[in-house]
């Protein structure tokens, strides 16, 4: 079973993906405008994002709905509450 280090630091790699897709959201849909199918679009994030595929599998995963300055800062928040922790 992963100890609450190894949770929360996977935790902390998808939120920065999520942070930089929410921050560079023109650039990641024109980028995906682009693309042909699935794997085109994971290539896409990780190229424009410069993510790794789990994190591009997490961005890809991201509903529009939360494309939004709320949730921006509430993914921020959760973020640094992570690095904080993992910092102790």
């Amino acid at each position: 079973m992963p100890d609450n280090d190894d949770a929360a630091r996977s935790r902390a790699v998808v939120l920065a993906a999520l942070l930089i897709a929410i921050e560079r959201r023109d650039a990641l849909l024109a980028a995906l405008w682009q693309t042909e199918d699935e794997q085109g679009a994971r290539d896409a994030v990780q190229r424009v994002l410069g993510v790794s595929e789990v994190q591009a599998r997490a961005v890809l995963d991201l509903q529009l709905r939360r494309f939004t300055p709320a949730t921006l800062e509430s993914l921020r928040a959760e973020y640094d509450q992570l690095r904080h922790l993992l910092e102790d």
